[in-house]
């Protein structure tokens, strides 16, 4: 089996399993998944997409693939790193 390469937009920050929860209820990837995913992406692709539709399926909440890891890369006070222009997240002091 041969892997297809992703072509669709990844967000910078990548959401750990423990992170992978819903903003709203908590409810880990048993309830919170990704319904609809961003257009061009590949299958086999395990990275979070920007155009990503995740939905709780416990309390109904949904957000975008884009605002949800940014939530996370705020959260964890990460900014992009000015040293390899854009390409990485550093702490934010």
């Amino acid at each position: 089996m041969t892997e297809t390469k992703c072509i669709a937009k990844h967000t910078m920050y990548q959401p750990t399993d423990e992170e992978w929860k819903c903003p709203k209820c908590g409810s880990g990837d048993e309830h919170f998944d990704i319904q609809e995913p961003a257009e061009f992406s590949s299958d086999d692709c395990v990275q979070l997409h920007v155009n990503d539709e995740l939905s709780c399926y416990n309390c109904g909440y949904g957000i975008s693939g884009k605002e949800f890891a940014s939530r996370l890369q705020k959260q964890k006070n990460l900014v992009t790193c000015p040293c390899c222009k854009g390409s990485g997240l550093v702490p934010k002091d």
